[in-house]
């Protein structure tokens, strides 16, 4: 048997150079129907079946091959078997594709559960956040927000203190590899911080929107670098939404001027028209009861 699946791996690694991931799920496949006739079907291979589904899945969907797209992924819901990463990956990528699709409840669904699975569910609380903004729930994806900002702090402080530093070097962790991760969180940081500011703006939190995007701004140059890509967009997005949010609160503070300097007038010109709908209202009173008071004359001889 091992001779056998070592046969199998040896194959599937030359199918993988060659990117023919559809092979090698019905290799998977075959190999999962063959154990479960011996009833041994092994939790790693369906790992494998599962992240074979994931990325064809994925693969469709970047083409927009929505309906090629769904059945890989339905196939890799079957595959799971309670291994909470695997669960993961295919929750957030049906998220992906209802999101792409449009179907934002539906991707809500998913980024939910994905959160409840992840050790550090910083993506998909961001993604949540995004998908809430996009249903106007501002209040609820600012919440998220402000929690992916909290997990990636809380992950910063605990990888990197001295006392962590000493213990990873101990057992031999490589430096280039806390760096890049360290970096990949600051930049996750900075985008929490741009995506608070947009939701601030749609809660007319100028003041508090201003603020997150200059946070924004200030993680990535601190922690990237102002020769990065990530650190001049954040710049870019820091001077040009400053200056938009500034223009919209000067025409605000201008059109409230304009709202006192008329008011008055507006106040007089009411008071002018209930006077004269008082007036207008008391003579159709008057006209009323004279109409109901004038008896019907009587002719001359008539009797009564």
């Amino acid at each position: 048997m091992e001779v056998e699946y070592s046969a199998l791996d040896q194959e599937i690694q030359k199918l993988q150079s060659k990117g023919q991931y559809k092979k090698i799920l019905r290799i998977y496949e075959r190999v999962i129907h063959e154990q479960i006739e011996r009833n041994l079907v092994s939790q790693e291979m369906k790992k494998k079946a599962c992240d074979t589904c994931n990325i064809l899945a994925i693969q469709h969907l970047k083409k927009k091959e929505y309906d090629l797209c769904l059945p890989y992924l339905k196939k890799a819901e079957k595959y799971i078997d309670g291994d909470d990463e695997t669960k993961a990956l295919t929750y957030n990528n049906l998220a992906c594709y209802y999101r792409d699709k449009g179907q934002l409840r539906g991707a809500l669904v998913y980024l939910l559960k994905v959160q409840k699975l992840e050790k550090e569910p910083i993506i998909s609380c961001m993604n949540t956040g995004v998908v809430l903004s996009q249903l106007g729930r501002h209040e609820e994806a600012k919440d998220n927000i402000m929690k992916a900002i909290m997990i990636i702090q809380d992950s910063i402080l605990n990888a990197f203190l001295p006392k962590m530093n000493k213990k990873r070097k101990k057992v031999g962790e490589n430096v280039d590899d806390l760096e890049r991760d360290f970096k990949e969180k600051a930049a996750n940081l900075s985008m929490c911080y741009r995506n608070l500011a947009i939701q601030n703006e749609f809660l007319k939190d100028y003041e508090s929107a201003i603020e997150a995007y200059r946070n924004s701004k200030n993680v990535a140059l601190d922690y990237l670098g102002e020769a990065d890509e990530f650190s001049i967009q954040a710049v870019n997005t820091y001077k040009t939404m400053r200056r938009a949010i500034q223009e919209k609160t000067t025409k605000l503070v201008e059109k409230n001027k304009k709202r006192e300097k008329i008011r008055p007038l507006i106040e007089k010109s009411l008071k002018s028209q209930k006077h004269k709908a008082r007036n207008s209202s008391a003579d159709i009173l008057k006209r009323g009861f004279r109409f109901k008071s004038a008896g019907r004359k009587r002719r001359p001889g008539t009797k009564g």
